[in-house]
């Protein structure tokens, strides 16, 4: 039994992380400051999981809060996935799960953003961003002359 909680808690965790980079995409979108986002953002989870009663209205809660419109495809697939994934009988344990772990759920929010740029960058420009040396180019061979033929 302990280790479904465990299982369960952890899936809660994923999903919950992904919804927050989502909503913070969103606000961004929506005109919030990039750089006022994530405060933003954690005030009003922390403010939603005081008052929600479900996860329907928590992310609703959140979304009215930021001023969040319409939610793009795929950062509404995430909410609604979020909200079949914690059955209602398990609402008040994710709630104390988030209230619990808020600090680390948004470090870790984060952490997966600033991984997913430095794997961005490092694909673009060859730099990997955490040694900073260039990956080797490759190098072509010269074109051989044909019949005598000058390059």
């Amino acid at each position: 039994m302990q280790d479904e909680d465990v299982n369960k808690h952890e899936v809660w965790r994923q999903h919950t992380i992904t919804v927050l980079i989502h909503l913070r995409r969103e606000a961004i979108r929506s005109g919030t400051k990039p750089i006022k986002a994530w405060d933003q953002l954690s005030d009003r989870t922390f403010l939603a999981t005081r008052t929600a009663s479900s996860v329907a209205g928590w992310l609703s809660k959140i979304m009215e809060t930021m001023r969040i419109p319409i939610p793009a495809r795929e950062a509404g697939a995430a909410l609604v996935d979020l909200e079949g994934i914690v059955a209602p009988a398990d609402f008040q344990e994710w709630l104390s799960m988030i209230e619990e772990q808020h600090a680390f759920l948004f470090a870790a929010a984060r952490a997966r953003i600033d991984a997913r740029k430095a794997e961005l960058a490092k694909s673009e420009t060859g730099i990997d961003a955490d040694t900073s040396k260039p990956k080797p180019k490759r190098t072509r061979k010269p074109a051989e002359p044909k019949n005598g033929e000058l390059l």
